[in-house]
Parts: C-alpha cells; sequence; structure tokens
C-alpha cells in the first residue's frame, strides 16, 4: 500500500465515499468535511512524506555533499516516522484501521 492508497483507505473508513479519482488535495478536503483534526494529521503525513522521497530521490546532493545528503535524509526520515506515528495513534483511537506503507 503506497500514502495515496492509505489516505484513500482512510477517507473510505472514515465512512466517507470519495472517488476512485481523487486526487490527494480532494481525499484531504473531503476527510476535512468529517474530522478537520485527522485531515490536517494526513496533510503533515503527506507532506513529511513528500519531503523523504525528495531528499532520499536526491542523487546529485547525495554524490556531490554525501555528508550533508546523509543528514537530511535521517532528518527527513525521523519527521516523516514521527508524522506516521501520531497519524497511527490518532487512526487508533478514532476506531480507523489503516495499514501504513512499509517503505516510501
Amino acid at each position: 500500500m503506497d500514502v495515496n492508497e492509505m489516505i484513500f483507505s482512510i477517507a473510505l473508513h472514515s465512512g466517507l465515499r470519495p472517488e476512485k479519482e481523487a486526487n490527494l488535495s480532494a481525499l484531504i478536503a473531503l476527510i476535512g468535511t468529517k474530522d478537520a483534526e485527522l485531515s490536517k494529521l494526513v496533510q503533515q503525513y503527506k507532506n513529511a512524506a513528500d519531503a523523504y522521497q525528495y531528499i532520499k530521490g536526491d542523487h546529485e546532493l547525495r554524490h556531490k555533499v554525501k555528508d550533508i545528503w546523509e543528514m537530511h535524509r535521517n532528518r527527513t526520515k525521523a519527521e516523516f516516522q514521527q508524522s506516521q506515528k501520531i497519524l497511527a495513534d490518532y487512526c487508533t483511537k478514532a476506531g480507523l484501521p489503516v495499514d501504513f506503507p512499509t517503505e516510501i
């Protein structure tokens, strides 16, 4: 399951009926109509995942300044993991079963 599928799953388990073709912004907005806090946490999770993916895939920085790349990669990975933990805790309390991606 990737980040997009996970967010779609949250919308479904929240009792919403998202369109299969809905983009992530629309899904997050739809979640916000039911639970503003959940929507905020999903947006933060998505942003953290995007930042981690970007840094992880920055081959130019990795080859030019490996130490700095590793520092940024480790920092964004930690931020992503923290965001995922916060979202998972919230979903657990709300009774929403969510499977997070094993690797992004």
